[in-house]
């Protein structure tokens, strides 16, 4: 039972020292970033990428809706045109194609 508590207490140290570690290194980056530029151009990038992203969900939206017309003009083809011969048949009707005799062809003199 004492074990289980050194374990549990080994365990939240563990975790208490992450917290810490990732607090800095978060402190750290605030510095940067405020060091680096004022709010009024964090606002601005902020604002270009969520501009941005506005354009590709238009973006993503319309070729959604183009594969799924897509989809509805492929749904109205039927099934059996949709389907491709298989390598076996293609093969098989020019092997046929070339080992038959060619049909003579009349012609007028």
């Amino acid at each position: 039972m004492l074990m289980r508590l050194y374990a549990t207490d080994i365990e939240c140290a563990q975790v208490g020292m992450n917290i810490v570690d990732t607090l800095k290194h978060g402190n750290e980056a605030l510095k940067k970033m405020h060091a680096t530029g004022d709010v009024n151009e964090i606002e601005r990038i902020m604002n270009e990428t969520r501009e941005g992203n506005k354009k590709l969900t238009l973006e993503l939206d319309a070729l959604v809706a183009e594969e799924e017309a897509e989809n509805l003009k492929l749904s109205e083809v039927p099934q059996d045109e949709r389907s491709l011969p298989s390598a076996d048949e293609t093969l098989k009707e020019s092997k046929t194609a070339i080992t038959e005799k060619p049909k003579k062809i009349l012609t007028q003199s």
